[in-house]
């Protein structure tokens, strides 16, 4: 701990009601009334505050010897911007000028209960923060006034030496050498760094009394490790180090910093981590089977293996592409499409847990199987569905059929010589083939047909050929049914905003609710279909999707014969296509 005195170099007292005049030769300065008084009179001293540079002011005071103190009277100092040599000053000129100057109060206020005429005694005012702030201000202006509203005589009026006399006021500061406070680190902290490349560590120092980092001390080590690699007294103002990742060992990191200032003072270190990990091995791809359901087959190590992401081209067109997909548990990929007889290009990357991937294999194959015979086809409308019949004998066969004319998508697999597709509005033309699946495939040619049912239909997903009809007595082809659309959106209110913003989200609901009317064996039928608490599916004239049973209520009418039922269904996200990754 070390103190600097800073005596001042000017200093002079002004009288509000003697504007012109100056008293900066003066032995003595009086301080006495508010200012807003025309009587009042204020003290105004002047300083070079200098500049501590890598230093800490643990505190700065004011000392002005006294020599008459005022009863009831509260003396303040403050700073104030006066860009003017204060032994100029009168009381005209503060008056006009600078009344309204102050800038920053010394939380140190002084009173005298009693008058003492005599007084022999340093008054010392706290200005730590405002010297603290102004290092380095030269000419800087201290000012006394008097706070006290209500003053009589002269009784009240405090005298100070200035420093025409032999006790020149001064403002002593005393501080400490500055210490670096821990540093920032920056990077990399938590994050997982693949190795290979050159790593930049970085980090902030921090003082609020030096003049910067002037050098460091740096560390790393392997978590575990007693040890660390050290770089000690690297003189640079940088705030950073790079390293080259081949020279550290994978797995956790850790590393540390302090830093320097120039008075050679170091802060605590500041530590951080990170984990280093290698690239994965390249798979080795191994098999593209032979089959328009293809699958594919590599090895790689299951440890590095926790995602795998696989493209499949045909000459320079890419046909498929799985996305990424969860590795580690198997070593084979089945694509969800039918590969036609040709050549074909997979290529493949495995990632790490932490999305570092390896480098990309690729292999050529050639699917080269078996073609079957194509396949015939005949539809024909059966009670609530379309019937689909072939004399074809491949072993697997799929359908596949389009509500637009464009897109087909398989909705039905078999291995007979029939298939029944019950998830069809009515009245809707839809257009099939059959594809005969044997090593290679063949399909059939196309052909549209519609089915037209009563009312709606509601069955369970797994038997779609028992269904409950839906519809009113006193109609036999309408039956009312009550839509509802939501979809997931939230409207927020900001401050500075007169309306809502809308924030929406991607989930919707639609739900459908119908009366109607059942026989007693057909209320029990849709009960006995409730209580299996499965997944549904619904359709009429305008839609067709899987569902929920939301609420099922019905009550007896037409003396006991039937039911009055009612229902509502909520859709769900359920795929009535077939897969062949399953």
């Amino acid at each position: 701990m070390a103190t600097q005195i800073v005596q001042s170099k000017a200093d002079t007292y002004v009288a509000f009601n003697s504007p012109s005049g100056n008293f900066s030769s003066l032995s003595y300065m009086y301080v006495h009334r508010v200012v807003t008084s025309t009587a009042a009179l204020l003290a105004f001293l002047q300083f070079d505050i200098p500049v501590l540079s890598n230093k800490q002011i643990t505190k700065a005071e004011l000392k002005i010897h006294c020599t008459q103190k005022g009863r009831h009277s509260t003396i303040a100092a403050a700073q104030y911007a006066i860009p003017v040599s204060v032994n100029t000053l009168t009381g005209g000129t503060v008056q006009s000028q600078y009344i309204d100057s102050d800038l920053a109060y010394s939380p140190t206020e002084i009173t005298s209960p009693v008058y003492v005429e005599s007084a022999n005694e340093w008054i010392v005012w706290d200005i730590t923060a405002i010297v603290t702030n102004g290092q380095g201000t030269n000419d800087a202006v201290f000012g006394l006034s008097d706070l006290t509203a209500t003053q009589s005589d002269d009784t009240e009026i405090w005298k100070f030496s200035s420093r025409e006399s032999s006790n020149i006021p001064y403002i002593e500061i005393t501080y400490n050498d500055a210490v670096p406070d821990l540093p920032t680190i920056l990077y990399p902290n938590g994050d997982v760094i693949e190795k290979g490349n050159a790593l930049t560590f970085q980090w902030k120092h921090n003082s609020l009394y030096d003049t910067g980092q002037v050098k460091y001390d740096f560390g790393w080590r392997q978590q575990g490790n007693a040890s660390w690699t050290d770089a000690l007294g690297v003189v640079t103002t940088t705030q950073s180090r790079t390293v080259d990742t081949n020279a550290l060992p994978t797995g956790i990191i850790e590393w540390r910093v302090r830093t320097y200032n120039a008075n050679n003072a170091v802060s605590e270190y500041a530590y951080g981590s990170f984990e280093l990990t290698g690239r994965p091995t390249a798979p080795i791809i191994d098999t593209m089977k032979n089959d328009a359901i293809t699958e594919i087959a590599w090895r790689s190590n299951a440890s590095e293996t926790a995602i795998f992401r696989i493209w499949i081209y045909q000459g320079a067109t890419l046909i498929h592409d799985s996305g990424n997909m969860p590795g580690g548990l198997k070593s084979s990929y089945v694509p969800n499409m039918m590969f036609p007889n040709g050549q074909y290009t997979v290529k493949m990357r495995i990632g790490s847990v932490y999305g570092v991937f390896s480098d990309e294999s690729a292999k050529v194959f050639t699917i080269s199987a078996s073609v079957p015979n194509t396949p015939d086809m005949k539809l024909s409308v059966t009670h609530g569905g379309i019937l689909i019949t072939t004399t074809s004998t491949a072993a697997d066969k799929i359908v596949y059929r389009s509500e637009d004319d464009i897109t087909f998508i398989p909705i039905g697999r078999f291995s007979g010589s029939e298939y029944t597709d019950y998830a069809v509005k009515s009245d809707v033309m839809y257009e099939y083939y059959i594809r005969a699946h044997n090593g290679s495939y063949a399909d059939s040619g196309k052909q549209s047909i519609k089915v037209k049912y009563k009312g709606a239909l509601l069955s369970e997903i797994n038997t779609p050929g028992d269904y409950i009809e839906i519809y009113k007595s006193d109609s036999d082809w309408y039956n009312s049914i009550k839509s509802k659309f939501s979809n997931e959106a939230e409207l927020v209110k900001y401050e500075g905003r007169a309306y809502p913003v809308k924030e929406s989200g991607i989930h919707k609901e639609t739900g459908v609710s119908t009366s109607f009317y059942l026989s007693n064996a057909n209320a029990e039928k849709i009960g006995l279909l409730y209580d299996k608490n499965g997944i549904y599916l619904f359709r009429n004239s305008e839609m067709c999707f899987s569902c929920e049973i939301n609420e099922l209520s019905y009550e007896n009418t037409l003396f006991n014969a039937g039911k009055n039922v009612e229902i509502s269904l909520s859709q769900i996200d359920y795929s009535l296509e077939v897969r062949f990754d399953v």
